[in-house]
């Protein structure tokens, strides 16, 4: 029985990694995708701007910084979630909410109730304990 699910999740993770894409060829499409639609839709030009209307590559090429500000600002809130939820105080109050559940759905019902009550202090607070709480 074990060797049958081994051989089954073998195939499977071959089948998937032979056909599904790289992430950088599906922002591509993606990308690609969008700039048409933006052609079809609004009329902008492709690659030179007019006086009265910016090109699409103008367009896209401006708005890649914002991401940049944005995925900065992401990453932040993630790593300062991570150190307020490993933090010794947190890691105390933690222990003493991992030590309640008696079974394996009480346990559950307890990180999914963790999470929120903490997201609405932020979201990413309420993602690290949760991350805390299932070691």
């Amino acid at each position: 029985m074990e060797q049958t699910k081994k051989n089954f999740t073998t195939r499977f993770t071959n089948l998937f990694d032979y056909w599904m894409p790289d992430s950088m060829t599906i922002a591509f499409i993606l990308l690609i995708v969008a700039a048409v639609l933006a052609k079809i839709f609004t009329g902008a030009p492709v690659f030179v701007s007019t006086s009265t209307q910016k090109s699409i590559a103008d367009a896209m090429g401006s708005s890649f910084w914002n991401l940049l500000t944005f995925s900065m600002q992401v990453v932040l809130v993630v790593i300062l979630g991570t150190v307020l939820a490993s933090a010794p105080p947190a890691k105390k109050v933690l222990r003493k909410f991992c030590s309640i559940p008696q079974s394996t759905t009480s346990a559950y019902i307890m990180c999914a109730t963790l999470g929120l009550v903490l997201a609405w202090v932020h979201w990413a607070v309420g993602w690290m304990s949760c991350i805390g709480f299932c070691k």
